[in-house]
């Protein structure tokens, strides 16, 4: 792990990107094909050690993702530039990430479809995504999309790049479980 995750379980506090991290490291077996979707140019932006060892040890890690920014990704073995609705994985994975993904998914039933083409029998999906009734969610409901960047910025310094339109439909426990 790197500085900032040692610290935090030194002192006993677990973000929730440290655990997913802790899931995804528990399902990259060696030999392994995972799919991320929308991981862009990062597969875990907190946690790059991590994310380096786990695509060295499975055997296949592909990028799936519409924006650019998958180009930009040292870490996958594919690049492949488009949308999980879009994708036709032929069952060949053990295992599908979503990171931060399901909020910006409009058509939630073409997507699990997809998902579930992608993974072979027995395989794993993991959704890791913000709630939609969380503080954060409801005000980017209110403020215009052309003001999500600034705010991003500021409170997060993100690029421009990396903000992206939501949809919240794949946002509730009630939605991930249908």
């Amino acid at each position: 792990t790197g500085p900032a995750p040692r610290r935090r379980h030194r002192s006993g506090y677990f973000t929730p990107d440290d655990r997913y991290e802790a899931l995804v490291n528990r399902l990259v077996s060696p030999g392994c094909a995972w799919l991320d979707v929308g991981g862009g140019r990062d597969v875990f932006p907190t946690n790059p050690t991590l994310a380096r060892q786990l695509a060295d040890r499975c055997a296949l890690l592909v990028g799936l993702d519409p924006s650019p920014n998958i180009d930009e990704n040292p870490l996958v073995h594919e690049r492949v530039r488009g949308t999980i609705e879009e994708f036709d994985g032929a069952g060949k994975f053990d295992l599908a990430t979503l990171r931060m993904v399901a909020e910006h998914i409009a058509a939630p039933e073409r997507s699990v479809a997809a998902l579930h083409r992608a993974l072979r029998p027995g395989g794993r999906a993991v959704v890791y995504t913000i709630n939609k009734w969380s503080p954060a969610s409801l005000a980017s409901w209110l403020v215009p999309f052309r003001l999500h960047h600034p705010i991003k910025r500021l409170l997060w310094n993100t690029e421009e790049k990396d903000t992206f339109p939501v949809a919240y439909q794949m946002n509730t426990r009630r939605a991930l479980k249908e």
